[in-house]
């Protein structure tokens, strides 16, 4: 079963024009979506990962309101045809 995420990030590949969707879940589980993290285990850190971390909300897609209730979702974020939730 896949864990509810309740903040996803857009961050940028080292190659121009790729993005990886990171996501964080309700247990502080985070996940990538590039080869170099889902390929190895046991599964560590990637860059994407330590970028959303340190960058906080910059390339936050979305994100659970605290109380659960409403998503908020950054202007930039709003022009996306799609936004991928699992």
């Amino acid at each position: 079963m896949s864990k509810p995420w309740i903040r996803q990030w857009q961050v940028p590949s080292s190659k121009a024009g790729k993005t990886y969707i990171v996501s964080l879940s309700r247990e502080g589980d985070w996940s990538c979506a590039c080869v170099g993290w889902t390929s190895h285990m046991p599964r560590k850190a990637c860059k994407h990962i330590r970028e959303a971390k340190e960058t906080g909300d910059r390339y936050l897609l979305w994100s659970d309101a605290p109380s659960g209730g409403n998503i908020v979702i950054p202007q930039r974020a709003r022009q996306l045809a799609v936004v991928f939730n699992k």
